[in-house]
This record gives C-alpha cells, sequence and structure tokens, in this order.
C-alpha cells in the first residue's frame, strides 16, 4: 500500500480566487430529473446545460459519484443540499478526457433524511456526461473520507494560496486524495491532476461552510505509467488551514458501475 510520494512545497502569488454561486432553489425540486433517463450501463446521461438530483437515503454514510463522459472534455457542478435553502457543500470539476480521466467522489452526507445531491451539466448541449451515483454504504471499492482521514498521516497546507505539490510514482494506476479543514472552519481550495510539467488533466474547485465536518475525497486515475503530480493550493487566508492526504489507491477498479 506504501509507495514513494515526492512532496514539494511552493508558494505562488497573485492566483486568482474563485467566485461560489448558490444554486437557484426556486427552480428545483427534491428527487427532480430534468430531461434525463439512465443509460444502459446505469449510469445517467446528463446533457449540457441540464442536471439531476439525487435524493440522499437518511441511512448513507456515504454517496458515491462518478461522472465520465465518451472521451471529450466537460465541466460540471456537483453540490450537496441540506434541505431547501442550504449548501453545505459546492464543486466545480473539469475533466479533460473524462473517458480516460472520470471523476469519482465520495461525498459525507450530513443526515436528517434532508440531503440531495445535485449534478449540472455546465458544458455546451453537445458534450453530456454520464452520471452514476449510488447510496447506502457507498461505492463497496472506497474507503469514506473518515476512514482515510484515520488512517493516513496528514500533510498541513496554511493559507494565504499556499501551494502543495505532490509527484506520485510512475507505476501508480491510482491515487486517493483527503481534504479537511484543522477544525470547524470554511475551507476552500483548488487542486489539480498534473500529467507531465504542466498539462492540466482534472481540476476541482472545492468549498464546503464546515471543511471539518464535510471533508473531500476523490480517487483520480493516472494510465499511462507517466509522471503524474497532484497540486492543491488552499484559497482561504493564512487562517484557515487545512490537512491533506494523499495515498495510492489499491482496490478494485473504481469506475466499474455498481
Amino acid at each position: 500500500m506504501k509507495l514513494n510520494l515526492l512532496l514539494c512545497l511552493a508558494t505562488v502569488g497573485n492566483v486568482v480566487a474563485f467566485v461560489v454561486h448558490q444554486p437557484s432553489t426556486t427552480t428545483t425540486t427534491l428527487n427532480l430529473r430534468i430531461g434525463n433517463e439512465p443509460d444502459i450501463d446505469g449510469t445517467v446521461r446528463i446533457q449540457g446545460g441540464t442536471m439531476n438530483t439525487w435524493k440522499v437515503d437518511p441511512k448513507s454514510k456515504k454517496v458515491h459519484v462518478m461522472l465520465k463522459t465518451n472521451g471529450r472534455p466537460t465541466t460540471s457542478e456537483i453540490n450537496l443540499w441540506h434541505g431547501p435553502d442550504y449548501t453545505p457543500m459546492l464543486i466545480k470539476a473539469y475533466l479533460m478526457d473524462g473517458k480516460q480521466y472520470p471523476l469519482n467522489l465520495i461525498i459525507k452526507p450530513k443526515g436528517l433524511g434532508i440531503d440531495t445531491v445535485q449534478v449540472l451539466n455546465t458544458a455546451e448541449m453537445e458534450l453530456p456526461i454520464n452520471t452514476a451515483v449510488d447510496q447506502g454504504e457507498g461505492h463497496p471499492y472506497y474507503l469514506s473520507p473518515d476512514e482515510l482521514i484515520a488512517t493516513t498521516e496528514p500533510t498541513l497546507i496554511q493559507g494565504n494560496k499556499m501551494v502543495n505539490s505532490i509527484a506520485l510514482d510512475p507505476e501508480l494506476e491510482r491515487v486517493q486524495v483527503g481534504i479537511h479543514a484543522t477544525e470547524t472552519k470554511n475551507v476552500k481550495f483548488y487542486l489539480e491532476l498534473l500529467k507531465g510539467p504542466n498539462e492540466v488533466k482534472q481540476s476541482i474547485e472545492f468549498y464546503a461552510s464546515n471543511g471539518y465536518k464535510t471533508p473531500f475525497y476523490a480517487v483520480f486515475d493516472t494510465p499511462g505509467g507517466s509522471q503524474y503530480t497532484v497540486r492543491i493550493i488552499n484559497k482561504y487566508p493564512v487562517e484557515f488551514p487545512m490537512h491533506a492526504y494523499v495515498q495510492p489507491y489499491t482496490g478494485a477498479n473504481p469506475n466499474a458501475t455498481p
């Protein structure tokens, strides 16, 4: 399970902060699906400019969200709604090639039976995404965010746009990344999966209103025996440090639809 990871710390300035937009709750309804039907493989195809929502089972401890395409690029938003007017977690995702580099997230619900996962395709209509959302105990191949945090030594990432770059072993096929605030504060960061020196294969913008109780967890594919790097930028001031956990993923193929 243990592979050598090279940790490089660097500080950068003039990084453009992103603005988190709250999704409108006036035109959506819990468990509403707008214009998208399940595909043969069990995923739901979401056309560009449309969305799907999934009401979270009250018994769910983790929810697996998988996004993929037929090989074309896409942009999307994945949000956790808690009740009708509270969004404790917002994610903006970019996939350069959603077939070779699908996105697999584990979301920790807040509970009480009022959680909803929203997936919004923000790309053009001609760029659909296929999405699967698995509930209950989540995808059987994955740890929960809490399990990764409990079994891995963290790397502290200070605020004020501090950058951590983690170079991965070229033999590594997948990597799992967990991030949370060091205490019950907001968290906002930018994450990139880079191939070679600076080729962005995936990027994530993440915000949580309570970054300690709503951690980030994802598994990223790193195919081809190439040199990949995970780059994480803490977008908040120095008073908002966070912990990052980066470990090889050695489980079964996580891209199989449950």
